[in-house]
């Protein structure tokens, strides 16, 4: 009862079936996520866009590039924005009542223009975009910090909300540590709002 938002992967193969418990539980919050890499690769997944449109965005097997890394490097910007595009409205036709916007392995910090282009998504759509006044770890260097607090002024601007912390260090925090993890993190938390991003997971090795 805890979890009150959750983030989907339209491009999944188990899409449907979790539209399908948006539709019957329309209390939660639902983003989506926006998808340009693939990071298990045994489970597999390409681009919502048939591969040929977004040439860049895949690799040679047809999957999303399995890193960031790779994004940066070879991702052109007019096929991001039609493959990100192509999920929202995906998700839209399924029936979900879309509440805000996050992106996967914070994908779009990479890039100065892919992050300009995840605030615009926002706004396009009026779909508030996951941002905190902390500047994430992963957006590094002068020229990067500089464009994230541009692009805070315009979220703020456009009336988003805004989180002051991300709370994100505790995916590789051992399944026996968790809660001593978890309660340390809220007997600490600084004054202002806290997001705490996990990953939720059956229980099992």
């Amino acid at each position: 009862g805890i979890v009150k938002s959750t983030s989907i992967m339209t491009c999944c193969p188990a899409f449907e079936e979790f539209a399908e418990f948006t539709r019957a539980n329309p209390q939660y919050d639902y983003a989506v996520h926006l998808t340009l890499t693939c990071d298990l690769r045994e489970r597999g997944w390409g681009p919502v866009l048939p591969k040929d449109q977004v040439p860049t965005l895949v690799d040679a097997e047809g999957f999303l590039h399995s890193s960031t890394y790779d994004v940066d490097r070879n991702a052109d910007l007019r096929e991001v924005e039609a493959e990100l595009k192509a999920p929202i409205r995906k998700a839209y036709d399924a029936g979900i009542r879309i509440t805000h916007l996050d992106h996967h392995m914070w994908v779009l910090f990479g890039r100065d223009d892919l992050l300009r282009l995840y605030v615009k998504l926002g706004q396009e759509f009026n779909l508030p975009v996951r941002f905190s006044r902390e500047i994430p770890r992963q957006v590094a260097g002068d020229q990067a910090i500089a464009t994230y607090l541009e692009q805070l002024k315009v979220v703020e601007q456009a009336g988003f909300p805004v989180v002051d912390w991300l709370e994100s260090a505790n995916y590789s925090v051992p399944p026996a540590e968790k809660r001593t993890y978890f309660l340390n993190q809220l007997r600490n938390l600084r004054p202002g709002v806290t997001e705490i991003v996990i990953h939720c997971a059956s229980p099992g090795d």
